[in-house]
């Protein structure tokens, strides 16, 4: 039998043979040929019978026996999925090559589909396997048929292609029951044939039956199904000019909430939606709702390199498409106030390529400058994360030599407008736009700046510093001066801030009227100095230490203990970093011996702080207070 020849896994130049051997028995005896190619397909699913002839598709005990749960399909002879090989390479010689002859001979070829009918209703797998697996072998063919057909000159023409659409009304019922069959394993076989299709026929893909099972596949359980029913679309809109532009049309608008809608479920499947919707976008009209456009915008924020590539593609092809400069920041601002999550890091990394090389530091400042009030944060935070990036050793989107270039630009460029837009209303106004621009003034090539521009930045920060009370605006204020004056140090601005600072705090200590803010205020400003300047330490700790031996206050001792917890701990870091360079240096023994005499002087005063604390604990209330100075006294005890 051809069947035993095909289970001994032939190679296609022995399948080729098989084949020739099928068709000369077809050329003496069709009904022969018809039953051999029926106990192939029979066979192939494990059905183990003797013979075959269309009246056994009308015996009710044939039917009854094969599809009975019962019956023992166990010893087929080649398993579901190594039979799906064989019989795909077998179907494919046999019907390409002689299915236009075998095609007009309606009689045989709607038998043959009878077969493959009758097959579709088992309760088997494999059965419907095969009947699937051959129904669309056929009902490829039909369709290049009915191609031939329009342009073709033969005998009874009309009759033939009535004939072929009655067998395409056929193939398709077959394709139905496929494509709801409750396997996910059968559901693919019918995908996979027209994944294979979608390459040489993509216009077979828009037929609106096929179609609509294409768009039902992408909400299949099975996410291998999804992804072969994407791969498809994606062979669809590879080539414009296949299709009428229109159908295209229709089809992408009917498939866009299909594809938006499974946007971050995986990240295989987002980069096939986004690769779909970038083919499309070249030459369709791309219409989305506000929904589908936050899901596609969150793409932007994918950890896989190959969905975030698509989805930048999509970002600059419909939102900066014919834009340039003023208008690429415009638009990249309202893409970012859509976007539900504002990672801006992520945001802007995927975008600085883009702004460099179509947005200049002009087209920044005029944005900058002319936004309203309410969207100055979000554009200095943009700008500020671009700046950042632009400054960034690791960044491998522009070599070293341009962002250097751009940054010497940036420098003399923004330096000249810093003052002018801190003075408007819309940043001076606002706190969380003064720490944006003091950073954006630590990003600076000081080399570059004037000497002129240098001096007003560091007095607007000194004076904002020393009259201002938000504590992000007074780090900032802080970290600017010392950047700033770190190239052409002036001694001279940084020991009066230090003077300046301590000496009020240590005045608002003595006076007892003082209120209870503006003593936190000033304590914030001395821990700023403490962990920025070392000269501020000795002077400091002598003051505090001759105030704490006269405050009686709770509240003002909590603060000095604070402050010289502070500092014994810089001393400990200090040391630290000693010990790892070199462990006997004389600088790193002084080290040792003064953090042991300060961590004993604030043992001491922690130890009083929680005596008098207990005493005062019913009148204060402040049990808070009492577990810090515990938990101080615990962490220097162990450092002594």
């Amino acid at each position: 039998m051809l069947f035993d020849e095909l289970i001994s896994r032939p190679s296609d130049r022995e399948l080729r043979k098989i084949v020739m051997k099928w068709w000369n028995i077809y050329e003496n005896n069709k009904k022969i040929s018809l039953n051999d190619l029926a106990m192939i397909l029979l066979h192939s699913a494990g059905i183990k019978h003797k013979t075959f002839d269309m009246t056994i598709l009308r015996d009710g005990f044939f039917k009854r026996n094969i599809f009975s749960k019962d019956h023992d399909l166990s010893n087929a002879p080649i398993s579901l999925q190594q039979f799906s090989k064989i019989l795909n390479k077998f179907l494919d010689i046999l019907l390409q090559k002689n299915f236009w002859t075998i095609i007009q001979d309606l009689s045989f070829i709607f038998d043959l589909v009878s077969v493959i009918e009758f097959m579709k209703e088992s309760p088997h797998d494999s059965v419907r396997a095969v009947s699937y697996l051959s129904g669309m072998k056929i009902l490829r063919q039909s369709y290049y048929f009915s191609e031939y057909l329009i342009t073709a000159n033969i005998p009874n023409k009309t009759t033939i292609i009535q004939k072929i659409e009655e067998l395409k009304s056929k193939l398709h019922n077959n394709f139905r029951h496929s494509m709801r069959d409750k396997s996910a394993y059968l559901r693919m076989i019918p995908l996979k044939e027209l994944l294979f299709w979608s390459g040489d026929n993509p216009d077979i893909m828009i037929e609106e039956y096929i179609r609509k099972y294409i768009l039902r596949a992408l909400r299949d359980s099975f996410i291998v199904n999804r992804k072969i029913a994407l791969n498809i679309f994606c062979k669809i809109f590879e080539n414009p000019s296949v299709f009428n532009r229109e159908k295209q049309q229709n089809l992408f608008s009917k498939l866009i909430p299909e594809l938006t809608i499974s946007l971050r479920s995986n990240e295989e499947l987002d980069f096939l939606i986004l690769k779909i919707m970038n083919q499309a976008s070249k030459f369709l009209d791309v219409v989305v709702t506000p929904e589908e456009e936050l899901n596609i915008s969150m793409c932007l924020y994918s950890e896989n390199e190959s969905v975030l590539d698509e989805a930048k593609i999509y970002f600059y092809n419909n939102y900066f498409k014919g834009k340039v400069g003023v208008n690429i920041i415009s638009e990249t601002f309202k893409f970012y106030r859509k976007c539900p999550v504002k990672n801006t890091t992520q945001f802007v990394k995927n975008l600085v390529s883009y702004y460099a090389d179509h947005t200049t530091w002009q087209d920044w400042e005029f944005c900058l400058k002319s936004c309203c009030d309410n969207d100055i944060n979000d554009y200095l935070n943009i700008f500020y994360h671009y700046v950042t990036f632009i400054n960034r050793p690791s960044l491998n989107d522009l070599d070293s030599s341009t962002k250097n270039k751009m940054r010497d630009q940036f420098s003399v460029s923004f330096s000249k407008c810093w003052l002018q837009l801190m003075e408007t209303d819309k940043i001076a106004m606002n706190s969380y736009a003064q720490v944006f621009m003091l950073k954006l003034a630590t990003s600076f090539n000081i080399l570059k700046l004037s000497k002129k521009i240098n001096t007003t930045i560091i007095d607007w920060s000194l004076k904002n510093f020393l009259q201002g009370n938000n504590h992000e605006v007074l780090k900032e204020c802080l970290l600017c001066i010392h950047f700033l004056n770190s190239f052409n140090t002036n001694i001279l601005i940084e020991k009066m801030l230090i003077s300046h600072v301590l000496t009020g705090f240590i005045e608002l200590l003595k006076n007892e009227n003082e209120e209870t803010e503006i003593i936190n205020l000033s304590h914030y400003k001395v821990h700023l100095l403490v962990n920025t300047y070392e000269d501020s330490y000795e002077n400091l700790w002598e003051s505090l230490v001759s105030l704490l031996e006269k405050e009686s206050d709770l509240k003002k001792v909590q603060l000095i203990i604070s402050v010289l917890h502070h500092l014994v701990m810089n001393k400990m870091k200090k040391y630290i970093d000693f010990l790892n360079i070199e462990e006997k240096s004389s600088q790193c023994f002084i080290l040792k011996v003064q953090i042991t005499s300060y961590s004993a002087i604030v043992i001491k005063a922690a130890s009083n702080f929680i005596s008098n604390a207990y005493q005062h604990i019913n009148e204060n209330g402040n049990l808070a207070k009492m577990m810090v100075c515990i938990y101080l006294f615990n962490i220097f005890y162990f450092y002594k």
